[in-house]
């Protein structure tokens, strides 16, 4: 059992996925087009980086990605904005966007449900 099989089964995940082979050499990329291009996050096809020659997402490249998403996210914005004013670290900066894009997504959910359940009218509830 590899490591991602482990990760999947302790939460839950499904343990197989017909669209990711299961033996591809390094270098060697999977039917998903862009296989050997995707540095910054995993493969769609595969969940590799580069075709399995990265054991993770290039820092400078995921970089690239949010300077690019800072434009038009104000959340990713800001986050960027305070390292640069306060210094801090790429491993400070990641952290601290994970953590507002979740809170911001949990925020979004909750206005969700509660309009939703405003929006149901008294016969339709049960």
């Amino acid at each position: 059992m590899n490591k991602d099989e482990t990760f999947e089964l302790k939460f839950g995940l499904p343990t197989y996925d017909p669209a990711r082979p299961s033996v591809l050499r390094n270098g060697e990329p999977c039917n998903h087009p862009g296989c050997a291009s995707h540095i910054s996050h995993p493969c769609e096809g595969c969940g590799r980086y580069a075709a399995g020659l990265r054991s993770g997402p290039d820092p400078q490249a995921v970089n690239n990605r949010l300077v690019e998403l800072a434009r038009t996210h104000a959340t990713v914005r800001a986050v960027l904005m305070a390292a640069i004013v306060r210094g801090w670290t790429l491993e400070q900066t990641f952290g601290a966007l994970s953590l507002l894009l979740v809170r911001e997504n949990e925020a979004l959910t909750n206005l969700v449900v509660r309009e939703i359940g405003r929006s149901r009218r008294p016969h339709e509830q049960g």
